[in-house]
Order: structure tokens, then C-alpha cells, then sequence
């Protein structure tokens, strides 16, 4: 499925961390980026990874305290040129 940004995807050569909400917004599947949306952008980003946080929608996934997600984020910046 395209969307209006994916024709960037294959450009994107930055190291990019893409963090993957597993809840909805106003319901359990209510993905702002579906599985397969996030899937593509893994696939096309050439030097994508993904970090799922289990239990966040697209607000609670910045806002929510997690360690999971600031251990990652700090290790990405870790092996980040």
C-alpha cells in the first residue's frame, strides 16, 4: 500500500529508528502505522531498524515513560555516526 510519503523511502540513507506503536489510538486497531506500513518503511529505508513498544499508541509512545524505548534510543545514538 503507498501513502504520500513512501516514494521517499528508497532515498533515505540516513541511519533512521523507527519506534512501532502496537495500540491503536481510539481503538486496539487503530494503527496510525500498520504493520505492513511499518514493515515497507523497514524493508525500503536502507538503514532502518525498528523498536515495537508493546502497550503504546502514537502519543503514549513519546509521552509514556519506557525504558525499552530510551535504552534503545540511546544505543541507536551509540552506534550512529
Amino acid at each position: 500500500m503507498a501513502n504520500a510519503t513512501s516514494w521517499f523511502y528508497p532515498r533515505g540513507v540516513a541511519p533512521t529508528l523507527i519506534f512501532l506503536a502496537t495500540r491503536g489510538m481510539l481503538a486496539e486497531d487503530d494503527l496510525l502505522l500498520p504493520e505492513d506500513g511499518a514493515a515497507r518503511m523497514l524493508r525500503e529505508i536502507l538503514r532502518a531498524e525498528g523498536v515495537d513498544l508493546e502497550g503504546t499508541n502514537h502519543k503514549s509512545i513519546l509521552f509514556q515513560p519506557s525504558g525499552k524505548r530510551d535504552r534503545a534510543f540511546l544505543d541507536f545514538l551509540g552506534r550512529t555516526p
